[in-house]
């Protein structure tokens, strides 16, 4: 199951002249389990794992040209299977 909750931006980025044959992709979504809401306890008799909520994140992915793209303007759950399949690393949103 998927800790991607909604995608709220899946936009391309502007080539970097620097990489050729790469298209590179900025993601906003809401993602679950990201950011700690109750640290975990370590007190004998009492021991309980963290706890952690859902953040607004961002990533960027890389696509070589010949890979499969993002699925832009299909249905969120494409977009997320996709995303899923990618594992990328999310960044938390500090406003």
């Amino acid at each position: 199951m998927t800790d991607i909750k909604r995608i709220d931006v899946i936009e391309v980025l502007a080539p970097d002249p620097d990489i050729s044959d790469v298209t590179r992709y900025e993601v906003i979504a809401l993602v679950d389990d990201i950011v700690p809401m109750q640290m975990a306890i370590y007190t004998p008799g009492l021991a309980q794992p963290g706890e952690f909520g859902p953040a607004l994140c961002s990533t960027i992915i890389e696509v070589s040209d010949g890979d499969r793209h993002p699925p832009l303007g299909a249905p969120a759950a494409d977009i997320i299977t996709y995303l899923d399949n990618l594992s990328p690393d999310w960044t938390p949103i500090h406003d």
